[in-house]
């Protein structure tokens, strides 16, 4: 070109369009591997919530029906026992004793569990009992005493005190602590209507240990549970430590920290009622499962879902690269 003059059209220039050719090649893979990598924690996040919810259903599942069905053992016991006072109502004052003694010997052989069984009269003397023991005692000041003449009674499991001595060594085989007992009682009534004595049983609490052991078994497909019943002062019949968070819910749908014996948990907790009688307890239910296990596979879930959009961030990233770096080249 003259001197001075303008340069010719068609020669090298860097205007603005290489530029924002450059910028998109530096920044689209970083922003596609950032993408796949939010839109990974967020799908992740929601998984973990969702099988984390999942994990507190079988939860509440299980202890739904483990409450149910501890309810239903205790409720059938006191009617079994209600239906001996009932036939004892009807019974004349002929041979009554006899009789009072092979309705318990029935009962017993029906229910093994009941460790005592007996016929108290007022003033509240013991007046025909299971193999005779505390026939003759006074029984005036024991709780079931007052509860039973008043209607059906359920009470909490208690050391035994009265009957500690009388039972057979053979009873105590195998038990591990002291006896407890739980108190069932009804009242007695002649045709007038009114309460003229108790019939009451004793019921091995370690019976009902039992019965939860059996229960754990059961829901043990669910991932090794810890089934737990717990009495209203908070102490359980197996004798474990139970520690609950309690500002967690306690309605049984979210599963609430806690320890089973200093060992982290997470529990279900439900109330054993169903029957108005049983219901007065207030007993309740935990079921509970090791932390990491309840939180297992909603781990794994959101590793999985991080891991993948990393996996497609990097390699979108590297797609993008490529292609902008093909398209910057001269003459495309």
């Amino acid at each position: 070109a003259p001197a001075g003059g303008a340069p010719q059209k068609g020669g090298p220039c860097r205007g603005p369009a290489p530029m924002r050719r450059t910028l998109i090649g530096a920044w689209s893979p970083a922003a596609v591997l950032a993408g796949c990598l939010v839109a990974s924690l967020l799908t992740g996040a929601i998984g973990y919530r969702s099988l984390q919810r999942m994990a507190d259903d079988q939860l509440a599942v299980a202890g739904d029906f483990v409450a149910h069905h501890v309810e239903s053992v205790l409720a059938s016991r006191l009617r079994a026992v209600e239906s001996v006072a009932a036939i004892d109502a009807q019974s004349d004052d002929t041979g009554r004793d006899r009789e009072r003694r092979a309705m318990i010997a029935s009962l017993v052989r029906l229910h093994p569990e009941f460790a005592w069984v007996g016929f108290a009269e007022r003033p509240g003397r013991v007046a025909v009992a299971l193999r005779g023991m505390l026939e003759g005692e006074d029984v005036s000041h024991r709780d079931w005493w007052d509860a039973g003449l008043r209607g059906p009674y359920l009470g909490d499991a208690h050391e035994a005190r009265m009957l500690a001595s009388l039972l057979s060594p053979a009873a105590d085989a195998g038990r591990r602590g002291p006896l407890r007992l739980l108190d069932v009682a009804v009242p007695l009534r002649r045709g007038d209507g009114e309460p003229h004595g108790v019939l009451a049983a004793h019921v091995d609490a370690g019976w009902v240990d039992t019965v939860r052991q059996e229960l754990a078994d059961v829901a043990r497909p669910l991932g090794d549970l810890d089934v737990v019943v717990v009495q209203r002062d908070g102490a359980t019949l197996s004798g474990a430590v139970l520690r609950l968070d309690a500002s967690a819910a306690a309605d049984g749908t979210v599963a609430r920290p806690g320890a089973l014996d200093g060992r982290p948990r997470r529990f279900s907790v439900h109330p054993v009622e169903g029957d108005v009688v049983v219901a007065r307890l207030g007993w309740q239910v935990a079921v509970g499962r090791a932390v990491e296990l309840h939180d297992a596979a909603a781990r794994r879930f959101l590793a999985a879902s991080i891991a993948g959009g990393a996996i497609v961030g990097v390699l979108g990233a590297v797609a993008v690269a490529v292609a902008t770096s093909a398209a910057a080249r001269p003459g495309r």
